[in-house]
Order: C-alpha cells, then sequence, then structure tokens
C-alpha cells in the first residue's frame, strides 16, 4: 500500500532493462540449440513476454467449449554416454603388493582381538 504524497521510486535505468532482454535472448537460444525448445516455443514465449510487459493479458477463449486442449505430457528421454577411446600412448600395469610375513598377520590379529588399555594417572 503506498502513502498519498508519497514519491514514486524512479525507474530501472534503460541499462538494465536492455541487459535483461538480451540475457533472456541468450539464454532462449541457448535452449533452442540444445533441442530443449522448439522455434516455436521460444517465438510463444516472446510473445508471452511482450504482452506481459505491455500490460496485456493472455486473450480470454470464446466459449468453454473452444477451451484450449491440454498439452500432452512430455516422453522422458534417455541419454547414454559413452567414454572415449583411452589416448595410444597409455599403458597398463598391475603390481602385487608386497607378501607379508607371519608375524606381522598375527600382529593383526592379536591387535584386533584385544581391546585398547589407556593407562591414566588424574590428580
Amino acid at each position: 500500500m503506498t502513502q498519498s504524497g508519497a514519491p514514486t521510486p524512479p525507474p530501472p535505468p534503460p541499462n538494465e532493462a536492455e541487459y535483461a532482454r538480451k540475457l533472456a535472448l541468450a539464454i532462449l537460444g541457448t535452449l533452442q540449440s540444445k533441442g530443449l525448445l522448439s522455434a516455436a516455443e521460444v517465438d510463444s514465449i516472446l510473445i508471452a513476454a511482450r504482452r506481459a510487459a505491455q500490460g496485456q493479458g493472455l486473450p480470454a477463449p470464446a466459449s468453454p467449449a473452444q477451451a484450449p486442449e491440454s498439452r500432452p505430457a512430455p516422453t522422458p528421454f534417455q541419454v547414454t554416454v559413452q567414454p572415449a577411446p583411452p589416448p595410444g600412448n597409455l599403458t597398463w600395469r598391475t603390481t602385487p603388493p608386497p607378501e607379508r610375513s607371519d608375524k606381522e598377520v598375527e600382529k593383526e590379529k592379536t591387535d584386533g582381538e584385544a581391546p585398547p588399555v589407556i593407562d591414566m594417572q588424574l590428580d
């Protein structure tokens, strides 16, 4: 709610509006080039945005019988990605881990069985 006699805020500078318009066009162009939007969809978005900016609403349907049909749900799609082949100069080499002695194996077994003991002296 505005107070009577309150000053109206100044309109945004024209550079901001131009930036927003160019950004929206760039986003729509990118979506169209990626195949996510068709040319007709981009045109309808631009027309709706122009009408909204000019204060015009969407035209009302002539009668309820002629209401626009609902748009069918988009069908899901799957993208399959295949890795590029490895470069020709790549070589694979595997090295087995070093053999452990029986004493190291026994030490691991005993360390895991006995709980740790903490010796502390409190004053």
